[in-house]
């Protein structure tokens, strides 16, 4: 029985990564976390709090629990978010005895993003990524676009926050990037934590990029899917390359970026970013080494 560790686990990727490691049966899963909940449920993955500011203590932690793979979910937002993950990649490579395997957290592109290298979530996935081929570690990125749950919350089961971008379903209203016609991929969050599990459940050595994608299109096709649903046609507008450039992005969410946790600014940035990156190509996946195929009896809604 494999022993895995998931960084971030109380978060919405973190909690979803973690459930169907629990649910696997095959996994003794732990959680890594600067906070430890006053009442653990019985039963559920034990929370181990950290110091992310003290790579040695981490390493102690890592190897007196026998962690094998390390899943990280941290929420790469700022600088002091991406130094802890730098420390745990540090402290897992210095668990030489046990920690082998590690999944930074990433969850997007396959590629480095051309265009918006400079943008600090960005910057702070490819040192990362730097930090991980200069370790001893077997590692893969885990590449999975854009998590397609935004679009279908609440009615969806999901841990993922609320969070409004390119198309307001309930409001029937929607700002696309571009011209609509970019191809992105998006998948399932709780597809990807199954796929994560497979992973760490194989034997092979890892590619340092492993890409999924439940769905390829465009955000006219996405469009047409939502009025063909609320059986009417939505208020559409269109944010240019230029204005995304200027950090422009047209607001669809009361509250900017949901429950209060980004300003207008942020919000705006953030959604910039994200029309940049549909416009590069950047959210549209690789066709090759797609990791759909490799395990049997499993199918996507592009597979048919």
């Amino acid at each position: 029985m494999a022993v895995g560790a998931v960084a971030g686990g109380i978060g919405g990727v973190g909690k979803t990564m973690v459930s169907q490691l629990e649910f696997s049966k095959d996994h003794t899963v732990f959680v890594l976390s600067r906070t430890v909940p006053e009442n653990q449920a019985p039963g559920t993955a034990r929370v181990i709090k950290v110091d992310y500011n003290d790579t040695t203590s981490l390493t102690r932690c890592l190897e007196e629990n026998k962690v094998e793979a390390v899943v990280s979910t941290i929420n790469l937002q700022d600088e002091a978010a991406s130094n802890a993950q730098l420390r745990l990649i540090e402290a897992a490579d210095a668990s030489k005895t046990t920690t082998k395997r590690f999944i930074p957290s990433e969850f997007a592109f396959a590629n480095s993003p051309d265009g918006v290298e400079d943008e600090p979530s960005v910057r702070f996935a490819m040192e990362s990524v730097d930090a991980l081929r200069r370790s001893n570690l077997q590692f893969t990125r885990s590449a999975n676009g854009f998590f397609m749950d935004y679009w279908g919350l609440p009615h969806i089961p999901s841990n993922l926050w609320t969070y409004t971008w390119a198309i307001d379903i309930a409001n029937k209203r929607a700002a696309i990037p571009g011209t609509g016609d970019d191809l992105l991929s998006l998948t399932y969050s709780v597809d990807v934590a199954k796929f994560v599990v497979r992973m760490l459940e194989s034997s092979d050595k890892w590619s340092e990029t492993s890409i999924l994608s439940g769905f390829d299109l465009t955000f006219h096709q996405l469009l047409a899917i939502a009025e063909r649903i609320q059986g009417c046609k939505f208020d559409v507008k269109y944010d240019s390359l230029e204005a995304l450039e200027k950090n422009e992005a047209t607001l669809l969410q009361v509250g900017y970026g949901g429950g209060g946790w980004a300003s207008e600014d942020e919000a705006k940035q953030m959604a910039s970013l994200f029309g940049k990156m549909t416009i590069s190509g950047t959210f549209r996946l690789p066709d090759d080494n797609r990791i759909n195929d490799k395990f049997s009896g499993w199918v996507t809604p592009n597979d048919g």
